[in-house]
């Protein structure tokens, strides 16, 4: 399956099938140098392309990342919470 971004920030958009449909919606709220939040969430609705898109009321969070400074990032997602260190490597001034 391809997937397509309808913004280049991966942190804020869409992703879109190769039909327009909609799938998924990430959302960041981030403060530097405070923690922030990456909702994803899935799209359920029906509807076309671009109209269901901008309905937020047709998609349920499936994942969440807790976003932190100095301590460890975290993944919830089945309702498990999990290290994110343990999928993703950290880059820049925290990172390796």
């Amino acid at each position: 399956m391809d997937l397509y971004a309808t913004r280049s920030d991966p942190l804020n958009t869409d992703f879109l099938d190769s039909r327009n449909m909609p799938l998924y919606h990430v959302s960041t709220h981030h403060q530097p140098f405070k923690s922030g939040t990456t909702t994803i969430s899935k799209s359920t609705g029906s509807g076309s392309g671009i109209s269901q898109m901008f309905n937020r009321t047709q998609t349920v969070p499936v994942a969440e990342i807790e976003w932190h400074s100095l301590s460890q990032d975290v993944l919830r997602f089945q309702g498990r919470s999990m290290n994110m260190k343990d999928y993703i490597d950290k880059e820049g001034l925290f990172g390796r």
